[in-house]
């Protein structure tokens, strides 16, 4: 658009013919050279003890080798610049990259020495990983923990979706998660520790799914929930939900960058799965004020005071305090559900408003099993037909043959407006009691609040190594790569977004124990399910056969 020209050529670095072949080209077809960015590399790997000479010279040639040839075929020729994209190895080094880390020291090297033999502006550029391209983000894909940053994200506007990023066959939405900006969090807490509702994850579902849907109702089917997202007051967690599948239907994750036990590092955690599609038509419209009329009128006013009394494990901000009526019989009963009237506005930003969703669900549990607490476990079908209304009745039946020991609960719900339409139709929504899965919810709580500790006492966590691809944005490079070019001074800058020093220490007291560790989080990355809740006791395994 500038008026400049493009001239695209394919050629061996290495290759002395060839890159001469390449400089003549070049001047026939502009007539000048006047700059060189030599950006060609291949990540190494390997232990040194069983690394042989060929595999090595493989890794170092397009940086040893192909700088003696350039020098060679650029004989003669006054430069304005030479950049070499050198990389934070040769400074730091790395585990297994022995080959790759000699090749960048090199490339620093050849800097300061090609300078001073032609006077020519010669720089080598430590960049450290790049996010959305390069070496780091390949070798990341390939343990499973691509960062879902290999195109510029789209910005959105629904509040529990930050960014999307579309790939073949998946759409990844990003968000970052923290009490302060998501009252999802601030206002449900487990065992005091902030914790996403699991009505989140169907709302995060179905948003992410909404501009394919285009208009139609939306079906959610086989939800799992497999561990509670907890974030600690002070912290911030960055969570994806992936979309994967084309078309009408698709399956969706919901993941986070859990901190591990110590605090030091990350994992990815995976907390909710199931399919998302197209849902087909309604189930004919139920007649509220019939179903009023079947319990005489007879309805239990819900004060806050009262559902204050039911926080024993769980406690619920303002917008859960919605449970205006309850009508309850045998094995059924129908809520009246009305968001306060402060938080009006919320109903225009989402499709299954997750406070409301939850009391609407939960409100079941009394009826199934007075006086226990129950987490959601599962839903086996849920279509979304229209948003959730500021005001609505949850009709909730409960299925006890589902479980006779009750210690999971299944419902069918069916969620009407004022004018008896039916706006959401869920099947086999089960709860579990909280005995059940009282060791995970404070294991998870007491991790939030070990970050809460860290961050209020400003403690650094000790450094640990990880295979995670985190660094350089593609906008930040340019910036970096831009400021460099202006100064024309220094033949070797390092460009991080980590601290160099505690880098090169973190490398330097590295010990085979924590090597192993951090082989053990690559194995952990894919994502672990817990065993589902079950009648039947666990018994380890017997045999070989079995532990396979």
């Amino acid at each position: 658009a500038l008026g400049g020209d493009v001239l695209v050529l394919s050629a061996d670095v290495a290759s002395l013919d060839d890159m001469r072949s390449v400089v003549r080209q070049t001047l026939a077809e502009f007539g000048a050279l006047h700059g060189v960015i030599h950006s060609a590399g291949i990540a190494g790997g390997g232990m040194i003890q069983l690394k042989t000479p060929e595999q090595a010279a493989r890794v170092l040639a397009p940086k040893t080798t192909a700088l003696r040839v350039l020098e060679q075929a650029l004989d003669g020729i006054r430069l304005d610049l030479l950049v070499l994209c050198s990389s934070t190895t040769g400074v730091v080094g790395g585990i297994g990259q022995v080959d790759y880390c000699a090749a960048n020291a090199f490339m620093d090297a050849f800097a300061p020495y090609y300078s001073a033999k032609t006077g020519t502006y010669t720089v080598s550029i430590n960049w450290d990983a790049w996010q959305e391209v390069g070496m780091a983000v390949d070798v990341a894909a390939a343990y499973g923990l691509d960062t879902a940053r290999r195109t510029y994200p789209k910005e959105l506007k629904h509040p529990l979706l930050d960014r999307r990023v579309t790939k073949p066959s998946q759409e990844i939405y990003l968000t970052e998660f923290n009490g302060p900006s998501h009252w999802a969090l601030a206002e449900h807490k487990i065992m005091g520790a902030p914790a996403l509702p699991g009505t989140s994850y169907l709302e995060l579902a179905r948003a992410a799914f909404e501009e394919r849907a285009a208009g139609r109702p939306i079906a959610l089917r086989d939800v799992f929930f497999m561990t509670p997202l907890m974030v600690g007051l002070d912290e911030r967690k960055e969570v994806h939900t992936i979309i994967e599948g084309d078309g009408d239907s698709a399956e969706f994750r919901v993941i986070s960058r859990a901190a591990s036990k110590d605090g030091a590092d990350s994992i990815w955690q995976e907390h909710a799965r199931g399919k998302v599609g197209v849902a087909s038509e309604a189930t004919p419209a139920l007649d509220v004020d019939e179903l009023i009329a079947g319990w005489k009128g007879e309805a239990i006013e819900i004060s806050e005071e009262e559902v204050r009394k039911a926080e024993r494990f769980v406690y619920w901000g303002p917008r859960w305090m919605s449970l205006r009526k309850a009508y309850v019989g045998k094995d059924q009963g129908l809520g009246v559900i009305e968001l306060p009237a402060a938080f009006a506005a919320d109903i225009a930003e989402y499709g299954l408003h997750p406070a409301l969703l939850d009391v609407a669900t939960a409100f079941g549990n009394g009826i199934g099993a007075p006086g226990e607490n129950y987490l959601p476990l599962s839903y086996g079908s849920l279509d979304v037909y229209a948003p959730l209304a500021e005001k609505f009745y949850s009709y909730v039946r409960y299925k006890p043959a589902a479980d006779p020991s009750r210690e999971t609960l299944s419902f069918d719900i069916t969620i009407l407006d004022q004018q008896s339409r039916v706006l959401v139709e869920i099947h086999d929504f089960t709860t579990r009691r909280v005995s059940e899965s009282a060791t995970r919810l404070r294991e998870s709580a007491q991790q939030s609040r070990v970050a809460d500790a860290s961050a209020n006492s400003g403690a650094q966590p000790a450094a640990k190594p990880s295979l995670e691809v985190t660094g350089i944005l593609t906008g930040e490079g340019i910036e970096a790569f831009k400021r460099i070019l202006s100064r024309n001074r220094l033949p070797q800058i390092v460009v991080a977004t980590r601290d160099l020093h505690t880098a090169i220490e973190r490398a330097n007291t590295l010990s085979q124990s924590r090597i192993v560790e951090a082989i053990d989080q690559v194995s952990q990355a894919k994502a672990a399910h817990p065993r589902p809740a079950m009648a039947t006791s666990y018994a380890a395994p017997r045999s070989e056969t079995e532990t396979w």
